[in-house]
């Protein structure tokens, strides 16, 4: 008898894969092809309503939840992929198959990509449609959207939103293409339906997190950031890829954001077009997804029919899943406690060995795997981590391949730079070569500094101007143990044992953070985080302020930061548009005006502050006196610095009322109620400590007499007796004694003393109420006649005037009841004067071998009382605006 011919036996072979599983099937198509309008038609009402400019928005959260069901179903038919691989192949691990198939005059090409493409009809083809049905929408919604003249089609939403909707649904097909093709491969080294699952299942979540958790063990011990190396997992597994794609997809459509996603990479993605990334991620994708299939097919043709029932047909893909498992459990736990770490992960590992087995045969063989599998993984980081990564850690890409280079950095205007200039671009890539350099030697930028400054100055000056007190400063012994530099030391897995014995030096010089960001010609972005010490800041700050981004920078940063408060209220409440207020700072004095004019006169002093930047060398800056900052106190917008040569900003503030902040304003000894005198309270003092070049330094070793390191750091020598400054005096500062009248040398010290000061030239220091200033070598004159004249704390002159004015310094004493006569009260004050000028005299013969602690008031001054001279009245619309800076509210 003659066999019947089967003609078209492969299509036959898939469309019985089809029958077979048409029930998953239909589930799957039903899911796909509703999720998308569901996610699409949202975004386009969203586009539309968007357009109309004249149309209420009200907030509809029923879009939100159409969408997020459409997601859902997405999510789920996508999941499904690996049973559509699983149920295709049906003769890996049933045997009631096995003999039924291999017996069809198939060979075993046929069979298995029948197999494969049965299931992927009934997994890719659904998708194909509902993206198509999205496209069907778009182009219906697409008319009804008004288009906005001031943007080209592209910088639209609904340009963005076909934008995304491309990419997106193109990244989401190669992604799908790779998990169909990896659970695939998975299934062809299985022999049983439980191992398909559940192997599955561990692998593509084993992939990225195992990769994800090397990553992070690498980050945490090589100068490499876990932010710029995550993506990585983005090219080697579904999950990651899915990841990676959602972190290329975010963007802001100008809508409800329904892609919203926390990148860790923002930056790039809103700077920097992302098309070059996507196009090689979409490559590699495919490319893995065709090495998964291929060795899926390969491995298949070599499969025995016997082999079915057994757990796994190729032993590797077991081991590479208990291998993943043992180097994530390596990774996530402490490995500062090896013995339980190494017990949880052997526990772990044994179990499975077990399972595998059947029982304990040959159990002496898992052993020895598990100690293999530990001394590889352990051998591995160890290699990597005392080669920094194999170098990468030292890399520093050549300047004529890189597009551009972000620089974030301490003490800037709070803004992040951006250069493409090449000139700048070299300097950079010199600096960061010079850091390199550095690290080798010295991997903390603090160390050198700390062992020099350790040999000359042992103490630090602390004040603590907390009570009323003859002297507010103390001198804190450097503890070499008590301090740390800033830079995190390890082992292999813990902390590095101390390269250099941590007892002969101190550690206290402040160091600080840097961000370099290469973008490179290729598309690929290399970070590095540093830290500097002050004087590698220093000749950081010297490449960037000169360049034409850093004015434009800073004067964009200013025009934001003043632009928030357009619009005040008056005291009334009455709101007054286009009028805003600026306070400018200088040490603890502070003024504030109301400016009219809205943003073109913010775009006035702006465009004068880039022009001012532009005229004055990063070199003269150093040196130059601040006339005043912009911002608030004590944030990064005091970095928004107005120096004495930037003429045109300061003809501008003085246009709008302001004047050059007086000394008694900026070191805050006014009484705010009366600004024409001092302050009459027991903490109205200045304390004042002056140190010669030779007698102090900050932390840097260019720069020792400077302010180049930002930081209060002040530290001192001093001999065995006294610990004694150049100088150091205690003014108290009565109502109607006026510091300038009594010690004119002291106010016009402090009328000279600037808190910023970059220069390698020995320089005086005078500490003020625990701030610290610089003395330029220019007025040494001024500092040797107050060190010459003395301090008057306790003089007879002082003395003189307080037996005078005693009625008007402390009034509540001579009160209409005559509870104290004029000579009773003055007799009384005199005995006590004579006490306390005894009691100091013997501490000064003493040595000054105790201090007591005292307070002062440093709030700063308010517009309204500062004596700053008047302002004349401006106007904004009907809005007065008063000398002192106060708006008075329109008639009625």
């Amino acid at each position: 008898m003659t066999a019947r011919s089967l003609p078209n036996l492969p299509l036959r072979n898939m469309l019985r894969v089809l029958r077979q599983n048409r029930k998953m099937a239909i589930v799957t198509s039903i899911l796909m092809v509703i999720s998308g309008p569901l996610i699409v038609t949202p975004l386009i009402v969203e586009v539309i309503r968007d357009s109309a400019a004249s149309e209420a928005r009200r907030y509809l959260p029923s879009l939100e939840m159409y969408a997020g069901i459409g997601a859902f179903c997405l999510a789920v038919a996508v999941f499904m992929g690996m049973f559509c691989a699983i149920c295709s192949f049906t003769e890996t691990h049933k045997k009631s198959q096995v003999d039924m198939l291999y017996a069809l005059p198939l060979t075993g090409n046929q069979r298995f990509f029948t197999d494969f493409l049965g299931g992927a009809c009934m997994y890719i083809l659904p998708y194909i449609i509902t993206v198509i049905l999205g496209w069907i929408i778009i182009a219906i919604g697409s008319p009804f959207v008004t288009p906005d003249p001031s943007e080209t089609f592209f910088e639209s939403d609904l340009g963005v939103l076909i934008r995304y909707y491309a990419l997106g649904t193109a990244g989401l097909f190669v992604l799908m293409l790779l998990y169909y093709s990896l659970s695939t491969l998975i299934t062809v080294c299985c022999g049983t339906l439980f191992e398909c699952i559940y192997t599955n299942i561990l692998l593509n979540g084993l992939i990225p997190g195992t990769i994800a958790a090397i990553l992070g063990l690498i980050s945490s011990h090589v100068d490499l950031s876990f932010e710029y190396l995550w993506h990585i997992i983005g090219f080697m597994s579904p999950v990651g890829g899915l990841c990676y794609l959602i972190y290329l997809m975010d963007g802001d459509f100008g809508f409800n954001d329904y892609c919203s996603w926390t990148y860790l990479r923002g930056a790039e993605t809103h700077n920097h077009d992302m098309l070059p990334n996507y196009f090689r991620w979409i490559f590699v994708i495919l490319l893995l997804a065709a090495i998964c299939l291929i060795a899926a097919w390969q491995l298949y043709k070599r499969r025995k029919a016997e082999h079915v029932g057994k757990p796994f047909v190729y032993i590797a893909a077991y081991y590479v899943m208990l291998t993943l498992l043992t180097v994530l459990i390596l990774c996530l736990l402490d490995f500062n406690v090896v013995g339980p770490v190494l017990l949880f992960a052997a526990i772990v590992y044994f179990v499975c060995e077990v399972i595998r087995k059947r029982g304990f045969k040959r159990f002496w063989l898992s052993i020895l795997t598990f100690i293999g599998t530990v001394v590889v993984t352990v051998g591995v980081f160890f290699l990597v981590i005392k080669t920094d990564c194999f170098g990468r850690e030292k890399f520093v890409p050549a300047a004529a391949t890189i597009t551009s280079v972000e620089v974030s950095y301490s003490a800037s205007c709070s803004e992040d730079f951006e250069f493409t200039d090449r000139e700048v671009i070299a300097k950079i890539t010199d600096f960061h070569k010079s850091i390199v350099e550095r690290k080798k030697t010295s991997p903390s930028p603090a160390t050198a500094i700390n062992k020099e400054l350790s040999k000359k100055f042992l103490y630090q000056v602390d004040y603590t101007g907390y009570e009323y007190a003859e002297d507010t400063y103390e001198l804190d012994p450097i503890s070499t143990g008590g301090y740390y530099d800033d830079y995190d030391n390890f082992t292999l897995f813990g902390e590095k044992e101390d390269q250099e014995d941590p007892s002969d030096y101190g550690r206290y010089a402040e160091t600080f953070s840097c961000d370099l960001t290469y973008y490179t010609l290729a598309g690929t972005v290399i970070h590095r985080d540093m830290y500097l010490n002050a004087d590698e800041l220093a000749e950081l700050r010297s490449i960037l302020h000169d360049s034409d981004l850093y004015a434009s920078t800073c004067a964009s940063a200013l025009n934001t930061l003043i632009t928030q408060d357009v619009g005040i209220n008056d005291t009334n409440g009455y709101r007054v548009p286009d009028v805003f207020r600026i306070t400018i700072h200088k040490s603890l004095g502070k003024q504030t005006r109301a400016v009219s004019g809205g943003s073109a006169s913010i775009a006035q002093l702006a465009a004068a502050y880039e022009r001012d930047i532009r005229s004055m060398t990063s070199e003269q800056r150093r040196t130059a006196p601040i006339y005043c900052t912009f911002g608030e106190e004590y944030d990064n917008s005091s970095a928004f610095k107005v120096y004495e040569g930037y003429n045109e900003t300061i003809a501008l503030l003085e246009v709008w009322g302001f004047t050059k902040l007086t000394v008694p304003e900026r070191y805050d000894f006014l009484d705010k109620d009366n600004p024409t005198s001092a302050q009459a309270t027991n903490q109205s003092v200045l304390s004042i400590r002056i140190y010669a070049p030779d007698q102090w330094s900050t932390d840097s070793l260019k720069y020792p007499n400077s302010s180049v390191s930002y930081s209060r750091n002040t530290f001192v020598n001093a001999d065995i007796d006294g610990k004694n400054p150049a100088y150091k005096d205690h003014l108290m500062l009565f109502d109607g004694l006026r510091t300038e009248d009594y010690y004119p040398e002291i106010i016009a010290l402090l009328d000279v003393a600037q808190e910023e000061y970059i220069s390698e030239e020995p320089c005086y220091c005078i500490i003020v109420n625990g701030e610290r200033y610089i003395i330029p070598p220019k007025h040494n004159d001024l500092v040797k006649a107050v060190i010459e004249k003395g301090d008057l704390y306790g003089s007879q002159a002082v003395e003189t005037y307080i037996n005078e004015h005693a009625a008007e310094i402390w009034p509540q004493y001579y009160t209409t009841d005559d509870q104290y006569t004029d000579d009773q009260y003055t007799d009384e004050y005199n005995e006590e004067t004579n006490e306390e000028e005894t009691d100091m005299n013997a501490n000064v013969s003493a040595g000054d071998a105790g201090e007591t602690p005292a307070e002062t008031v440093s709030g700063a001054v308010e517009p309204e009382t500062a004596a700053d001279g008047e302002m004349p009245d401006t106007t904004a619309g009907d809005v007065t605006i008063n000398s002192s800076g106060a708006i008075a509210a329109p008639a009625a």
